[in-house]
């Protein structure tokens, strides 16, 4: 059965974070996008960090721009 890092059962339909610093910020009249790169690095391998890309209303801040926790 898959778990997150601290060993609780991930099942369908579980809402999880996922911390992520904000790389990039493309901004027009009527939104910004977000370029994204996970905190965590993929495991087995740990090389390589996952990408993604949202709008910067599905965020919510949760810590002063260049501090991580």
């Amino acid at each position: 059965m898959p778990h997150d890092r601290h060993g609780a059962t991930v099942q369908v339909g579980d809402r999880v974070r996922v911390e992520f610093i904000v790389k990039e910020m493309h901004l027009t009249e009527d939104y910004c996008n977000l370029s994204l790169e996970s905190v965590e690095r993929m495991p087995p391998t740990l090389e390589h960090r996952t990408m993604l890309a949202i709008n910067a209303r599905q965020t919510v801040k949760v810590a002063k721009t260049g501090s991580l926790r």
